[in-house]
């Protein structure tokens, strides 16, 4: 279940990242029952403003593997689509989402490798301040993602 003023695209984003979950779940440990045994439910606060974009999927995968194997994620930013093969697709607004990061003192932000080419549009100031992680499927990003192994 989710809540929230959603558009389709994060509604889409939040199921794939359940089949995502599933596809993985031998790998993570996690029953792969999960969805029907647990009471899933993602809520997008600030109900009045619109969410859509097709950019927080890998961030909404990784967030419901940290709420299901109980491990924190490291203090990161993400930004990324997932298809329903796993990988990690571009995004737009890379600067702006960057500077968000920046702004919030989190220096390591995990972007899709499709992306690289975007970054010789930003200062090399502000990438000196950065850790850009690129990723080009979702087990990467998790790898990334937390302080230890969590993928068998």
């Amino acid at each position: 279940m989710f809540t929230g003023s959603l558009g389709n695209i994060i509604k889409e984003s939040i199921i794939i990242s359940i089949t995502i979950i599933r596809s993985l779940s031998y790998k993570l440990n996690i029953n792969k029952n999960f969805y029907k045994e647990h009471d899933i439910h993602i809520h997008f606060p600030d109900g009045s403003t619109p969410k859509d974009g097709p950019s927080a999927g890998i961030t909404i995968c990784i967030a419901l593997i940290s709420s299901l194997i109980n491990i924190k994620t490291k203090n990161i930013a993400m930004t990324g689509e997932i298809s329903l093969h796993g990988l990690v697709l571009p995004i737009g607004g890379l600067k702006e989402k960057i500077l968000a990061a920046i702004k919030y003192n989190i220096n390591n932000i995990i972007i899709p490798l499709d992306n690289k080419n975007d970054l010789y549009n930003i200062d090399k100031n502000i990438l000196k301040k950065i850790n850009i992680i690129f990723v080009k499927n979702i087990e990467e990003a998790i790898k990334f993602s937390f302080n230890k192994n969590i993928l068998d």
